[in-house]
């Protein structure tokens, strides 16, 4: 019997392709939004740390270094605030790029899935036929005795 060929061979690596396009995309959006969460968390830290630091404890107190940290203080704040509104724009483009993946996974899949459907079938077929030859063999044996 003849060797199977898969016609649509060139298709499905096409399709894994995409696959894996998609799949580095996604990745890329993820760490995207695992880094601006992490610099959230960062600059909720350093907040703490400067609300907790008095200025002037050594007796005397400095409005100027009151003030500096009052305007350091809003600025975390404001960065954090920018800093949470991109994350939330990133974490719906990844989103996007997360369905796009899953719709070339699953078209991968698909055809993943037909070309095993043709092996199996060709296996089934490839033996049904030796075994039709070895009982062609068989019998003409049988018979030539």
């Amino acid at each position: 019997m003849r060797r199977f060929r898969f016609r649509l061979e060139r298709l499905l690596e096409l399709r894994a392709h995409r696959e894996q396009e998609a799949l580095y995309r996604l990745a890329e959006a993820a760490g995207h939004c695992v880094r601006l969460a992490r610099r959230i968390q960062e600059l909720g830290q350093e907040r703490g740390a400067a609300y907790r630091s008095v200025p002037g404890q050594t007796g005397s107190l400095d409005l100027g270094l009151f003030a500096y940290r009052e305007r350091y203080l809003a600025w975390l704040e404001s960065s954090r605030r920018r800093l949470k509104a991109e994350l939330a724009a990133r974490e719906s483009q990844r989103l996007e790029v997360q369905a796009r993946y899953l719709e070339a996974a699953r078209e991968h899949k698909v055809l993943e899935k037909l070309k095993e459907r043709r092996v199996a079938e060709h296996r089934r077929l490839a033996r049904i036929e030796e075994y039709n030859v070895l009982d062609d063999v068989a019998a003409s044996r049988w018979v030539s005795e």
